[in-house]
């Protein structure tokens, strides 16, 4: 019963990472394709939420038990997401920059 419970808490957390990145990886696609400056303020948000959510997972306290409680696999998700984000960017400003040439 506890280790349902454990593995539904995991996904709902790893679901959210990736919510929360692949939203913010459209909005800065999107924002960055009309105007550059757009999609650095859509990236603004998610890289606060981003970087409190490293801020917690690495903190001292609570690193070493979510590595044993939650495996590297938690770590390399958050990190992933974060990195579809800033995909999102990038391909936006190179969109951009396409537009305009």
């Amino acid at each position: 019963m506890l280790y349902r419970t454990h593995r539904r808490l995991l996904k709902l957390a790893l679901g959210l990472f990736w919510q929360i990145g692949v939203l913010a990886s459209l909005l800065c696609l999107v924002g960055a394709r009309i105007k550059p400056w757009l999609g650095t303020l859509c990236f603004v948000p998610a890289a606060i939420w981003f970087l409190s959510l490293f801020l917690e997972i690495h903190s001292p306290d609570v690193s070493p038990y979510l590595r044993l409680e939650q495996g590297i696999g938690y770590f390399i998700h958050a990190y992933a997401a974060f990195g579809i984000t800033v995909c999102g960017l990038v391909a936006g400003y190179i969109w951009h920059r396409k537009k305009t040439t």
